[in-house]
């Protein structure tokens, strides 16, 4: 039984693009058994579409989400969701995943940077001498990445076609994000205070600025392995 997804209005679509993609959908579900959502239909439909050859490949799609997000008792609507992404068919192609594949974990990638970035900015606060419940700037830094990721990512998405080399764009997009990604962890790093450089003990280790900023690269190399291991990044492709 599948019932409509909630609307996430704090969320940019392209942040939830697994679930809109029925490539990424009928991977799952080959490998996993009965998906727990399903792809929209009108995009099953564009899928479909382009197998049978009635679209090209290449063809642009540019969906546009609209819905609401509900208040208490689900009896008042809390927000209006309305956002808009450009992609080319060829991504929604169940016979052919490797693009949709990449959309989404090009959006891993955000997602495992911004968690980075929030460890980054907690333990800086914590060496400053914050409350380990404290999670307003590990929240804050979160959503600044996500804020700089936003136009750069949907750029790159729709610069994706059929003739894109799945691993050069892999690398581009990685590089995007660990550019931000420095950006961020330098702002955190000039702004923390004197306390925070000579740290404190936080769950019986010495906690500083210059510790939080190691762990944090060390985590970095592992989401973002291919941005540290090939050196040479093309540019990023223009849209059509």
């Amino acid at each position: 039984t599948y019932m409509p997804r909630l609307h996430n209005p704090e969320r940019s679509i392209w942040r939830g693009l697994e679930a809109m993609l029925p490539s990424v959908v009928s991977a799952a579900r080959h490998k996993d058994g009965p998906p727990q959502f399903r792809s929209p239909g009108v995009l099953d439909w564009l899928s479909d579409l382009s197998r049978e050859g009635f679209l090209p490949s290449d063809q642009i799609v540019r969906t546009w989400v609209v819905g609401v997000a509900y208040g208490a008792q689900n009896a008042t609507f809390k927000e209006i969701v309305d956002d808009r992404l450009t992609l080319r068919v060829v991504l929604l192609r169940e016979d052919q995943p490797a693009l949709g594949a990449l959309a989404d974990g090009a959006v891993k990638d955000a997602e495992g940077t911004a968690t980075a970035v929030a460890r980054l900015a907690r333990n800086i606060a914590q060496a400053a001498g914050a409350s380990k419940d404290s999670s307003g700037p590990e929240s804050t830094a979160r959503e600044r990445l996500y804020a700089a990721l936003d136009r750069p990512y949907r750029d790159w998405l729709a610069s994706l076609s059929s003739e894109t080399d799945i691993l050069n764009a892999r690398t581009r997009w990685q590089a995007i994000v660990l550019r931000e990604a420095r950006t961020a962890a330098t702002e955190l790093v000039r702004s923390a205070s004197p306390a925070a450089w000579v740290g404190r003990e936080v769950n019986k280790q010495l906690v500083n600025v210059a510790r939080a900023e190691a762990w944090f690269y060390a985590e970095l190399r592992k989401v973002l392995g291919t941005a540290f291991t090939r050196r040479e990044t093309p540019p990023l492709e223009a849209a059509s």
